[in-house]
């Protein structure tokens, strides 16, 4: 096992991947199994335990927690507002960072509505609706960005929820969010995000207007480019067409060009420097006579 100290946090990690899966082996067979689960504080922990028992290849045997699946959902629903354990960290080392990442409330909904949807038994509806219900608000407040349901509004629409009135409301609410943000590129992959989830969330005029900003938009944002990263370029030549396709704009032509300024970005970058004695600066070469630099500097001298 390795650790290491960053900051004011000390990382941990199973060098050795067999240990890992002993470990795994040991918790999940254990007879204070029940008693672990509900003593869990942070969410990632209740969704490791579900993420076990839902894989559909399983790498340890989940026998016993199969028989306490019921309470990992509670787990989880007790757990939804807990803060997030995760961190990111970034950095080359020695000077690495760590970075401690937000929940995303969207996110752990839908893995709550996945864990829910896995046990037949259960029926937790009211809870769900109440949750959907609390998002909204949020989004129409304006507290929590649109972005964060890339992912999980998919995940919720798969296992039914956007079906319910307040899940049609949830989406009503980010649709109006997202068609009064479409100043940049984010806002342009959040409306995506949702008409990708719902497909018909946007039909008609909307849409049809929806498709002519965005023409328009990638034009300028091709125009006011002023990356000077091949990567970035690229990445947002990427994130242009992907927000194209769903929308069925045309931006070949925009993506075509940010690659090719990237290239020429790259192309400049990989020019030999010259050496100062090889530089051409136009004139004469020809080397100063003592005399031509005495003419010089004479008024230097005392």
């Amino acid at each position: 096992m390795a650790t290491r100290k960053i900051q004011g946090f000390v990382l941990v990690r199973f060098q050795n991947p067999p240990i890992l899966d002993f470990m795994q082996s040991l918790l999940l067979a254990g007879e204070q199994l029940s008693e672990i689960i509900e003593s869990l504080v942070f969410f990632e922990q209740s969704q490791w335990f579900m993420t076990t028992l839902i894989d559909d290849r399983p790498r340890v045997s989940i026998t016993v927690l199969s028989s306490h699946a019921h309470k990992v959902v509670d787990a989880m629903m007790a757990l939804i507002d807990a803060v997030s354990c995760t961190v990111h960290v970034s950095g080359d080392h020695p000077s690495h960072r760590v970075l401690p990442q937000c929940a995303n409330p969207a996110g752990r909904l839908a893995s709550v509505a996945l864990a829910v949807a896995s046990q037949s038994e259960r029926n937790d509806a009211a809870w769900i609706e109440a949750r959907l219900s609390e998002l909204s608000a949020r989004v129409e407040a304006g507290t929590i960005s649109p972005s964060i349901f890339d992912g999980p509004l998919r995940e919720l629409a798969n296992v039914g929820c956007l079906s319910s009135d307040s899940g049609k409301h949830l989406v009503s609410a980010i649709k109006q969010r997202v068609l009064t943000d479409l100043d940049e590129l984010d806002g342009f992959e959040a409306l995506g995000n949702l008409i990708s989830a719902v497909p018909n969330s946007l039909v008609g005029a909307e849409l049809e207007s929806a498709r002519q900003v965005y023409a328009k938009f990638a034009e300028r944002f091709v125009e006011d480019c002023d990356s000077d990263n091949p990567d970035e370029i690229r990445s947002d030549a990427a994130r242009i067409g992907n927000v194209g396709e769903i929308l069925g704009v045309d931006t070949d032509t925009e993506q075509t060009t940010l690659r090719d300024f990237a290239s020429e970005i790259e192309s400049e970058n990989e020019k030999p420097w010259e050496d100062d004695d090889e530089r051409h600066w136009g004139g004469n070469a020809e080397e100063c006579l003592d005399r031509e630099l005495d003419s010089m500097f004479c008024t230097l001298k005392d």
